[in-house]
């Protein structure tokens, strides 16, 4: 008898047990669900958000990197008149155009920040920055930063309190290098300490590193009431209780060469140490708002005797003093004097200025859309010839996305 065959029955069937029925039923129905199991879910979209406030920004669904897309667009009309020579000149401008790249990696320790700038049809680089959080209040950031000089140019152009930076800063500011720095925030009682240090090749924005030294910046800001964001002029908050900020800093720039130590023209075969000190207050209270700044260079060798005009080191003082005053959401008033004075022995090549200015602005979305507006009333003295004076009218037109 064949061993396949059900003795019982006597057919020609297989003998098929019970449990390998039960079996190859268990299979069938779970395979096909296992295999749903085993596809991988589809993944989550990325969270995109555009707007006024932010720009443009594509985010992953754990948020653990981002890009964000932006851009600042300044449109100017500036117009000089000179009562000496009854002469005025005018123009149209587009005074900045700056695109805007920045993102986080890593839960947001690791930050980058590009903006290349096309300002009045120049291209060049303005920032590169990338930045790690060592830890709750530490960073160390790299490429080329923004160095901690005065408080004006470490302000952002787009959320200045007037059309443009004052002459002052444009005179003594320390501007953009390559390097590295490092920032600390400390918290004494119900005060608030910060410190910044950078350490930069000294040439300048887009320059190549010279033989000689390095550039070392040191910067220190105080809080007494509690930290605030001092880089923002206007007290759009209408703050309760007064803000206030001392800060002072320090630059040293070895083998320095330019005429004002990381800007200006190039000194033709030389260089020399040049240091630069600024102390500066910052307050506001109820939609007032005040700054105030000193500033000093001073260099080892003036090189004014050196035979070549072109090398004269910019030294000298400066200070001013300006205000603002919001009259709503919308309508905000601002005011500024400031003083430039070379050293003595300079005053025959670089003349001692005053400018007076008043101004206002007309806020749509705060700095992200404004109008802007101001007039200056200059003079520039001469120590031979007689005084000139200017008067300058300014409105710019601001979008920054």
């Amino acid at each position: 008898m064949n061993d396949d065959m059900d003795p019982e029955s006597g057919s020609g069937f297989r003998y098929v047990p019970i449990f390998t029925t039960v079996l190859w039923l268990i299979i069938f129905v779970i395979t096909p669900f296992s295999l749903l199991q085993a596809q991988e879910a589809p993944p989550k979209k990325a969270d995109v958000q555009i707007g006024l406030e932010n720009g443009f920004i594509i985010q992953a669904p754990d948020t653990s990197v981002s890009l964000r897309i932006g851009f600042r667009f300044q449109e100017q009309f500036s117009s000089v008149y000179n009562p000496d020579e009854n002469n005025t000149n005018s123009e149209f401008q587009v005074r900045r155009f700056r695109l805007i790249f920045a993102g986080h990696a890593f839960d947001g320790r690791f930050t980058w920040f590009l903006m290349p700038s096309f300002d009045r049809g120049n291209p060049s680089l303005e920032i590169v920055r990338v930045r790690w959080q060592l830890a709750k209040n530490s960073w160390i950031y790299g490429g080329q930063i923004n160095q901690p000089g005065t408080r004006e140019f470490m302000e952002t152009s787009g959320s200045l309190q007037f059309v443009d930076r004052s002459t002052t800063d444009r005179l003594f500011r320390l501007g953009y290098d390559a390097g590295l720095g490092f920032k600390q925030k400390m918290y004494p009682g119900n005060s608030a300490l910060i410190g910044i240090a950078t350490i930069t090749n000294g040439e300048g924005q887009n320059q190549r590193a010279a033989e000689g030294g390095l550039s070392y910046t040191g910067r220190l800001e105080y809080y007494p009431f509690g930290e605030f964001n001092m880089l923002i002029g206007t007290d759009f908050e209408r703050s309760e209780k007064p803000k206030l900020a001392i800060a002072g800093a320090f630059n040293l720039n070895q083998d320095a060469r330019r005429t004002r130590s990381q800007n200006g023209p190039f000194l033709i075969d030389a260089s020399e140490d040049i240091y630069v000190y600024f102390l500066e207050t910052s307050l506001r209270y109820r939609g007032f708002s005040f700054h105030s700044a000193f500033v000093n260079r001073n260099a080892d060798d003036n090189l004014l005797n050196d035979g070549i005009p072109q090398n004269i080191i910019f030294e000298g003082y400066a200070y001013y003093f300006e205000a603002g005053y919001l009259l709503s959401d919308e309508w905000e008033v601002v005011s500024r004097f400031e003083r430039i004075f070379p050293e003595k022995e300079l005053r025959a090549n670089i003349n001692e200025q005053r400018s007076m200015l008043i101004g206002i602005n007309k806020f749509f979305l705060r700095h992200r859309l404004k109008i802007q507006a101001d007039l200056a009333y200059d003079t520039e003295f001469h120590p031979v010839l007689e005084d000139a004076d200017f008067l300058t009218f300014r409105t710019q037109f601001q979008i920054e996305f």
